[in-house]
């Protein structure tokens, strides 16, 4: 009887911890959950280059007549639109 009340008492316990088992998350079903990481990555970045428009003076002689039909040379400036290249680096990786 001591033996048989002893059998009984294991086997309830074993279905207990059997079905306590059953009902945790197994090491199969982990892999569905990804923790987040902590660990920071260091941030990437990508070159670009844009263009800018400048406006340069140039000094230019240009000849002028006077009234009479005589030349002379006259100092002009103007301005000459030039296109420069300016490199930025932006962050891609956060």
């Amino acid at each position: 009887m001591k033996t048989l009340l002893r059998i009984r008492k294991i086997a309830i316990i074993t279905a207990i911890v059997g079905a306590a088992f059953a009902l945790t998350p197994s090491a199969s079903s982990a892999g569905c959950y990804s923790y987040p990481s902590y660990r920071k990555t260091a941030p990437t970045y990508r070159k670009v280059v844009t263009w800018r428009v400048q406006q340069q003076p140039v000094t230019v002689y240009r000849t002028r007549y006077d009234h009479c039909g005589r030349p002379y040379r006259v100092k002009q400036v103007t301005y000459l639109s030039v296109r420069i290249p300016v490199t930025q680096y932006v962050r891609t990786g956060y």
